[in-house]
């Protein structure tokens, strides 16, 4: 379970604040820079918390902001000085920042209702609402196939494998109804913004043949398998339109046999599927 931050942002403006000018003031813009990237470190620590009790984790920074282990100290007490306050012990040589701390708060309660939608899709879901592909019974109210004419036909390691790359459900679902913005996508369903641009292009080439409702359910779908990767999303989909294109074959060749038997399908009791 991630205890850190892969990513965060800032204002645009926070060079502006009083205490990044009493920061630059004495170390200039350079200091400026070596504050962020020990900003970025106290996001990717544990706790988002800085343990200068480890060993030479110090020495290990100091070399990483390119200077001694004596300056690097003597820019650090600045930093946590009454006189900068950029940055805050919260335990004997533990430290921490405001901005690191707020948005480490926000994301981790983003990632318990993440789980919490998971755990709750997983097990809500009633089996008996769905095909053998795992998909739910469509609104027009056909059948899905019995538990025995499935064990007949398929074998359960091919339903394993359906089970968990093709199940979409139907129902409206909770939370995004549309996708607005492929970055709140990612956010809502995977508890992480897009990795790289070649994500966001993926799904826009996905909104180009598949539905949005679809595009949904498929990423929420992986994110309850812990298979975060755009490619299995397009695993999922790719299977499930070809698994409604084979179920309309079958529909419309069992049709013509009754046709051809003389039987109106609109009006016979045979379960056509």
């Amino acid at each position: 379970m991630k205890k850190n931050l892969e990513y965060y942002s800032r204002y645009c403006n926070a060079h502006q604040h009083p205490k990044f000018k009493v920061l630059r003031s004495k170390y200039g813009w350079e200091g400026d820079g070596r504050f962020w990237a020990l900003n970025d470190m106290i996001g990717s620590a544990d706790n988002c918390i800085l343990d200068l009790n480890k060993k030479y984790l110090a020495g290990t920074i100091a070399d990483d902001l390119g200077m001694s282990l004596d300056k690097f100290q003597e820019f650090f007490s600045f930093l946590v000085s009454d006189q900068c306050d950029l940055i805050q012990e919260v335990g004997e040589n533990k430290y921490t920042t405001e901005l690191v701390q707020e948005i480490y708060g926000r994301i981790e309660a983003d990632r318990k209702a993440a789980r919490d939608r998971k755990n709750k899709a997983t097990n809500t879901v009633p089996d008996d609402n769905l095909t053998e592909f795992g998909e739910q019974s469509s609104s027009s109210g056909e059948p899905s196939e019995s538990s025995g004419e499935r064990n007949n036909t398929v074998n359960k390691s091919r339903v394993k494998e359906s089970k968990e790359t093709t199940i979409i459900t139907e129902g409206n679902g909770s939370g995004l109804d549309f996708i607005k913005n492929i970055k709140e996508l990612f956010k809502d369903t995977w508890d992480r913004p897009p990795k790289n641009n070649s994500e966001i292009v993926a799904v826009e080439k996905m909104m180009l043949n598949y539905s949005e409702k679809h595009i949904i359910q498929a990423f929420r779908r992986s994110a309850e398998l812990d298979k975060l990767n755009v490619a299995y999303v397009k695993g999922i989909l790719k299977k499930h339109y070809e698994q409604i294109a084979a179920k309309k074959e079958r529909v419309h060749a069992n049709r013509m046999k009754l046709e051809k038997i003389g039987i109106d399908p609109n009006r016979s009791t045979i379960k056509i599927n």
